[in-house]
């Protein structure tokens, strides 16, 4: 397949470019203000060689003027046999010396370094755009992974931005902003990120926070999915927008035990509606009105990859301004690979670039392992099920657990949640009791 290639129409400044390289010629130090850029910045080849050469003299601490570049473009011409060591590749020490004519001495460049930094971002949309269009003509592959492969280059391109050191005075005031501006968020929330809808766990570990990944892990039905449906619930009533990724449970279902939990409606009175008496039915329909107001979106897709659920995700942190999304549960999610543990890694690579590209919290639920006969004992790390890498780039690990008695049987009064990990702040075990008749965690 031919690569798609520019024309002269290409979005490019002729004269930004100049403007910088004579810049430069006249006063060296404006070349520390073009540390965001690189060579392929430039549209013309003969810039980009002049741009690349003057780099190497910078490297090499060498002075940049008419001398010092004309001597080391010719030697590298020489060295690629492109002429006669005349400068011919850039147009000859003619076209070197002309670069400052009619150019005043300015100290500040960086106007023209982001004229020229933004016509080479629109040259790598045209490329990508008219690459994924070839790809498309081609039809080599399934169109789902063909939107995911050109959705994930594009948010690549869009977040390729080069950052310059800064003094830590600058990076106390940003911190300090950043902080302020967590406060405002919080407002009367116990916790500084998004509450995870029990109060001791918040003073431990300060709620769910933008940027961070956190897994929530426990065997089956100790109560992980309880711990979600609370946190989407306390987070739904503050306004916070949420996305919800629901493979073990199906959006009705979800819903009907949001309705369940907010009416104060006997869940097993739900599960069968005639056992709900006149006054739970008339709760339990008058909720709608508050439950259709918040901002929350559920996807129970039965067959989910990891660039569908990245693709789907970023559309609507787009459209819907999403803060917080949640995975029930990770093992569930397919990846890309040639086993099970290349495949994880390929799904917690597109989880944990979601969350910290797009500054979102993300909250995943992670199945525990449990060999047959085993007795059941308090979690710990490496228990999750392909654990090496959901654990270890985990923020955050907190395991749900209800003990068991001698005969097995669970003992939900003595539930725990168990932080096992966590990256700025401590461990520990929080005590608190599972509410068989409503089917939540309470304070102990």
């Amino acid at each position: 397949m031919k690569s798609p290639t520019l024309d002269q129409q290409s979005p490019h400044s002729p004269d930004a470019e100049r403007a910088i390289l004579g810049a430069v010629l006249l006063d060296n130090s404006c070349w520390y203000q073009t540390d965001k850029m690189a060579d392929v910045d430039f549209y013309l080849p003969s810039h980009q060689r002049i741009y690349s050469t003057m780099a190497e003299l910078a490297d090499a601490g060498i002075a940049i003027d008419f001398v010092t570049l004309t001597e080391a473009i010719g030697a590298r011409d020489k060295r690629e046999s492109r002429g006669s060591g005349m400068c011919e590749s850039v147009g000859g020490v003619a076209y070197i010396t002309s670069l400052t004519d009619g150019l005043p001495r300015v100290k500040n460049i960086e106007q023209y370094v982001n004229i020229v930094l933004d016509k080479s971002k629109r040259r790598q949309l045209l490329l990508e755009l008219s690459s994924a269009i070839e790809r498309i003509r081609g039809d080599h592959g399934p169109i789902a992974e063909e939107i995911a492969q050109t959705d994930a280059r594009l948010m690549e391109l869009g977040s390729n931005t080069k950052s310059d050191p800064k003094h830590i005075r600058e990076i106390l005031e940003e911190a300090d902003a950043q902080l302020h501006a967590d406060m405002v968020e919080a407002g009367e929330r116990k916790a500084i990120g998004f509450t995870t809808a029990n109060d001791s766990l918040d003073d431990m570990t300060g709620g769910y926070h933008r940027r961070e990944v956190t897994e929530i892990g426990g065997e089956t039905s100790d109560g992980k999915s309880v711990l979600m449906r609370q946190g989407i619930i306390a987070n739904a009533c503050m306004g916070v927008r949420q996305l919800a990724f629901s493979r073990e449970v199906s959006r009705q279902r979800l819903a009907l035990d949001f309705k369940a939990f907010m009416s104060q409606t006997n869940p097993k009175h739900v599960s069968d509606g005639r056992k709900m008496d006149m006054f739970e039915r008339e709760r339990f329909k008058d909720v709608n009105k508050i439950i259709g107001r918040w901002p929350l979106w559920i996807d129970d897709s039965r067959s989910l990859h990891v660039d569908d659920l990245v693709h789907k995700a970023r559309k609507f942190i787009r459209q819907n301004r999403v803060e917080m999304i949640w995975v029930d549960y990770i093992q569930l999610v397919a990846g890309t690979g040639a086993n099970a543990t290349l495949q994880m890694e390929n799904v917690c690579k597109g989880i944990w670039d979601l969350a910290d590209g797009e500054g979102v919290a993300m909250v995943v639920l992670s199945q525990l392992n449990r060999f047959p006969g085993e007795k059941k004992q308090r979690p710990r790390l490496r228990r999750s099920k392909d654990s090496s890498k959901i654990e270890q780039d985990a923020h955050t690990v907190i395991f749900v657990y209800q003990p068991e008695d001698d005969d097995g049987r669970r003992i939900p009064q003595k539930a725990e949640l168990v932080v096992a990990k966590q990256r700025h702040g401590p461990t520990g075990i929080i005590g608190v009791k599972f509410n068989t008749e409503t089917l939540i965690f309470e304070e102990r």
